[in-house]
């Protein structure tokens, strides 16, 4: 489908729509919702409901969407997926996440390279298909569904170890995904090459908006901390004139609920766009746009100032505490003696996100995400495939009929699968940091700047409850990276002219239909086994742990 241009001027006449169609979509819509609490409540992966409806009702079986409607549900689903990312953000422990970079990165690379290690010499080896084909082929297979990675952690598992580098591996696999896409269409083309600069921008930008991100939360965060009894007299009057200008609920209008949702509206979409049109994932942007918020709004700048322990005492409850100053003009001039209350809350932004985007996400644009990538799949070309086609200009005439792509995709899915769940096995050797090699120069600073101002610490990071032993941290990364989704996708179609070339078994200006199907199987394989598997071990030890205890 052509893209839409922006302003469009087509003005399109309300009517009523169509009965079939109507119900059609009040049913899809249903279906999604009840579906996805079915796999939650039975296996524990909620995803997989949607991703099942998708297939099914998808124009490859059932055809109960017209087009036009599957492609607002593709770029909805879209929405879902950048929130998904977002979320994962907020939760996400920044201090952890840096201590185990190292072993995010030899986890990604593992991730990327032998699935196109391992897809070269099954394609090219052992089928015969050119190397082209099979370095498409394990193109599409090295990465990972971040929006599949990230709905089957819990906020707990997030901010452990294993979490940490899961999320880390999957956004560096992601970038890695981009600058292959770019890669793909100018090999397709056999007279053009590839330019340096669809290479090495994606890389660049990445390290720039990854770099660049954290000195401006610095900045930010130091500017909200700033000691306004500093500035000169009229600027202090106006500073403490808007501290009276509050909400109702006695918090401060920068972390009121609604204050915060704008924020997290106007810092999304600001990264979102930088780093698409800079030449990176979109997806990458999200995650460094919550990063930057959770830093920023978490630590010592939520502890609000109080001028009496009766006014916060008597004003309404909430989880942002206040400060309470009086009216009197000579208040103007001399700020009150400070008296620090400490919010219970982990973040103001994460309660906004809880509050006004949650209940959209879970129910409605997370499912709509996950079945468009259901309904994308071409289920219906994954049992018969027609070798030997030949090319008559722009025709193909269809060649013998072959069954055989069932068992060589079942093959191949088991084996990018297998390539998938070795990164696991970075968690059993890898050695597990100390507490004098956790506590570096940078860990040190966080912890010092999560102080706050009476002195009492945050929770130490080795006492968190969910951290798994380093047995099962080993079976979730493992069993969480196999899953491909949207990805994997989107430089399938992208390689399809490459996948449908000749293989080097057969004479030039023949396709083969084979070689995208097989890719398909490993994708729908892997993203269904991915996600069932992750479910069943997560419930596994729920029941374990309930046992125990």
């Amino acid at each position: 489908m052509a893209e839409l241009s922006l302003p469009s001027n087509v003005q399109v006449p309300y009517a009523p729509p169509d009965l079939p169609n109507l119900l059609s979509l009040a049913g899809y819509l249903y279906l999604l919702s009840s579906s996805s609490s079915l796999a939650d409540a039975i296996i524990n992966a909620p995803l997989l409901g949607p991703l099942l409806i998708g297939i099914l009702l998808g124009p490859s079986l059932a055809g109960l969407l017209p087009p036009a409607t599957q492609q607002v549900f593709i770029d909805l689903g879209y929405i879902g997926l950048i929130l998904i990312v977002f979320e994962a953000g907020l939760t996400t422990d920044l201090p952890l996440l840096i201590g185990n970079a190292g072993l995010s990165f030899a986890a990604a690379l593992t991730g990327i390279l032998l699935p196109i290690a391992l897809s070269m010499a099954l394609f090219k080896g052992a089928w015969g298909y050119t190397g082209q084909q099979a370095f498409a082929a394990g193109a599409a297979l090295c990465s990972t569904s971040l929006g599949t990675t990230l709905a089957l952690l819990t906020p707990n598992l997030r901010k452990t170890r294993v979490g940490s580098v899961l999320m880390c591996a999957a956004l560096l696999d992601d970038v890695v995904g981009l600058v292959i896409a770019g890669i793909i269409p100018g090999l397709a083309e056999a007279e053009s090459g590839v330019d340096w600069v669809t290479i090495v921008r994606p890389v660049l930008v990445s390290i720039a908006f990854g770099l660049g991100t954290p000195c401006l939360a610095w900045f930010i965060r130091k500017l909200l901390q700033f000691d306004w009894t500093r500035i000169p007299t009229p600027l202090r009057i106006a500073t403490n004139k808007v501290r009276l200008w509050r909400r109702n609920t006695g918090s401060p209008l920068l972390y009121d609920s609604r204050t915060q949702l704008l924020v997290i509206i106007l810092t999304l979409s600001a990264f979102v766009a930088g780093t698409k049109y800079a030449g990176t994932s979109e997806l990458f942007g999200a995650y460094l746009a919550s990063a930057l918020l959770a830093y920023i709004f978490s630590g010592p700048n939520r502890c609000y100032l109080s001028a009496s322990k009766s006014s916060a005492a008597t004003s309404t409850p909430t989880n942002l505490s206040s400060p309470s100053i009086s009216a009197s003009p000579r208040n103007f001039g001399t700020p009150p003696t400070p008296e620090y209350t400490v919010s219970e809350s982990l973040n103001p932004s994460m309660d906004a996100f809880t509050t006004y985007l949650q209940p959209i996400l879970t129910p409605f644009l997370g499912p709509i995400f996950f079945a468009s990538i259901g309904s994308a799949l071409p289920v219906g070309a994954l049992f018969t495939t027609y070798p030997n086609s030949t090319l008559n200009g722009a025709d193909v005439n269809r060649g013998p009929a072959s069954h055989r792509v069932v068992w060589r995709g079942v093959v191949y899915a088991l084996l990018m699968i297998l390539a998938k769940m070795a990164v696991g096995l970075w968690i059993l050797v890898w050695p597990e940091p100390g507490r004098r090699h956790e506590i570096s120069a940078m860990l040190w600073w966080w912890e010092h700047q999560q102080q706050d101002p009476r002195g009492s610490k945050s929770q130490a990071r080795g006492d968190n409850p969910s951290e798994p032993t380093r047995t099962r941290a080993a079976a979730l990364l493992g069993l969480a990276m196999v899953a491909r989704g949207e990805i994997a996708l989107i430089v399938a179609q992208l390689a399809r002219p490459l996948l449908l070339g000749a293989s080097s078994t057969i004479q030039v200006g023949t396709t083969d239909e084979e070689p995208f199907a097989i890719v398909i199987w490993a994708i729908l394989v892997s993203t269904v086994g991915g996600a069932l598997g992750v479910g069943l071990l997560l419930g596994s030890w729920r029941r374990k742990d309930e046992k125990l205890s």
